[in-house]
């Protein structure tokens, strides 16, 4: 999707202050099912961000966006 930066999860506490410079960024995750962008939410909260959504799927983010 356009703007997307695709981090894997595994490296997702090293490179979020990076690439998610503000903790009040509004950050939405997706991923193909859903599963890894939950453990990607519960990362991003741990470090203190503080609006992470998670669409869920890939398919699921999708129709989210296209709404908005």
């Amino acid at each position: 999707m356009d703007g997307a930066i695709n981090v894997a999860v595994d490296q997702l506490t090293a490179r979020a202050a990076a690439s998610i410079p503000a903790k009040d960024t509004p950050v939405l995750l997706y991923c193909l099912s859903g599963s890894r962008s939950a453990a990607a939410r519960r990362t991003l909260q741990g470090l203190g961000y503080t609006c992470v959504h998670n669409v869920g799927s890939l398919m699921r983010a999708r129709r989210h966006l296209v709404r908005t």
